[in-house]
């Protein structure tokens, strides 16, 4: 195996902000905006400097434009050199926050030599507007610190090795006081390290230097590999415009049954899929973005073409339409779901055929009142008992669920009932209510204008039978559910 690997100094700024090569001043600073971790060409020129703090940098150039650092953004980004990268290489792994692996040595009888691989590959990022340092070497962690403190590739293999002994220990992955004790020990260089037992230097300083071995080779380690997420793209030009709607179904039909058979052939389903329409008059008509929804997700054929119909009956076209392309997964938002396996058998089960029957009527249903009229129950996380379920869109996924609450071992009643008030007229009413566990305290609601603070009790009833009652913080008594 051989690797390259790829720093990319200015990946978030070049990303994401436009006026970095511009002649403005621009400086990246941390989340917290205390200390500047990226400038650009004309902020250099400024006297301005990495790692001094923000308020200094605006002292010394009020017009610098000040951009804090997005850990999302950059996530992104690093993600997008990376599926570019699997045009040239089977094996990528990305480093955060702003380097990558690549193995070449498999691709060098396709490639070329590596000098000409890495000359290809600056030329290309160029094209896209990244800085790039390249360094090569047959260790992943070689060219990665070869990379990130030379910045340029060594000439052969005995002198990156030159070059990585004469290296010092603050290049490797270790804290201040770390650093400092090697220093008192007359280490300074990764020569010095590795001329040492890493075990003994381990056991001795209670610190992890595995990466001297990785970096000298003592010891084999190789990147986690990269895949591209799928993705479904199909776009299709018209002969002729298309003035109608129902028109416009027997050609993107012809994509939607592509789609189904992708989704097929890879086990996933889907939920959403992006339709963009574009118009004869570009700049007065702009391309429409369409959202073909199902209420459970699915790859049926049937399921998903009926859904196009609804659709396109109810969108008005501005323009004849020239052209349309469906979207699906990768950077869209549009999530492809793997199917759940199932054991091969003979005959489908009825309980697949009644699945199956239900998941077609919710789609029509979808498909004629809208998905956002179609409501599911759904569990959420609220402490107050009688808001712990709610009705929502298929379409919305709540991010929280609720689990069953524990009530020093016992679960709360399955019959939960309204809050209503008990009123005991005597005193032998009340003795009647005898409680068998509590209380469970709750006082939750702060965040809202519905507060409460309960003292809950399961009480025995007359009859024998379990109810659920609390007290407020004034003692007036409620029950709210039966126990089975």
């Amino acid at each position: 195996m051989h690797w390259l690997y790829l720093h990319l100094p200015h990946l978030f700024a070049e990303h994401s902000l436009p006026e970095f090569r511009s002649e403005q001043p621009v400086i990246v600073v941390t989340q917290d905006g205390r200390q500047v971790i990226d400038i650009n060409a004309a902020a250099q020129q400024a006297g301005l400097e990495t790692a001094m703090t923000s308020e200094t940098a605006c002292c010394l150039c009020p017009a610098v434009r000040v951009v804090k650092y997005s850990a999302a953004t950059a996530f992104q980004a690093l993600r997008h050199v990376a599926i570019a990268a699997l045009a040239e290489s089977a094996w990528v792994s990305p480093d955060a926050p702003d380097g990558l692996y690549m193995e070449v040595g498999s691709m060098r009888r396709l490639k070329g030599d590596y000098a000409a691989q890495i000359a290809f590959l600056h030329e290309f990022y160029a094209e896209l507007g990244y800085t790039v340092h390249i360094a090569q070497h047959s260790r992943a962690r070689a060219a990665r610190i070869l990379a990130r403190q030379t910045g340029a590739a060594a000439a052969s293999e005995p002198d990156a090795l030159i070059e990585l002994r004469h290296l010092p220990v603050t290049v490797l992955s270790l804290s201040a006081a770390m650093i400092k004790r090697l220093h008192k020990l007359g280490l300074k260089t990764l020569g010095d390290l590795n001329a040492l037992d890493t075990g003994e230097l381990n056991y001795r300083l209670g610190a992890s230097l595995d990466e001297v071995d990785f970096i000298f080779g003592r010891r084999q380690w190789l990147p986690e590999p990269f895949y591209a997420p799928e993705s479904f793209d199909w776009s299709q030009s018209f002969e002729h415009d298309i003035e109608q709607q129902q028109a416009l179904f027997f050609p993107i039909s012809q994509g939607i049954r592509t789609f189904c058979q992708f989704l097929r052939l890879r086990c996933l389903s889907a939920q959403r899929l992006i339709l963009v329409l574009r118009f004869r008059e570009r700049e007065r008509y702009p391309a429409r973005t369409l959202q073909i929804n199902l209420a459970e997700a699915e790859n049926s054929t049937e399921s998903w073409l009926y859904m196009l119909k609804m659709t396109l009956e109810r969108c008005e076209l501005p323009a004849p339409v020239v052209a349309a392309s469906l979207h699906a997964g990768g950077k869209h938002e549009a999530e492809l779901i793997p199917v759940e396996q199932k054991a091969a058998v003979l005959w489908e089960a009825p309980t697949d055929q009644i699945r199956a029957r239900q998941t077609r009527l919710l789609n029509r249903l979808a498909a004629r009142l809208g998905e956002h009229h179609l409501l599911f129950p759904r569990c959420v996380h609220d402490p107050r008992p009688e808001r712990q379920s709610i009705y929502a869109s298929s379409i919305v996924q709540s991010t929280e669920t609720a689990a069953i609450t524990q009530l020093s071992g016992r679960t709360r009643p399955l019959w939960l009932t309204p809050v209503t008030p008990l009123v005991f007229s005597s005193r032998a009413m009340l003795s009647e209510f005898r409680i068998v566990h509590g209380p469970v305290q709750i006082h939750t609601g702060w965040w809202d204008d519905e507060g409460c603070y309960r003292n809950y009790y399961i009480s025995r009833l007359p009859g024998g039978s379990l109810c659920w009652i609390f007290f407020d913080k004034n003692q007036q008594c409620f029950s709210q559910g039966l126990f089975a």
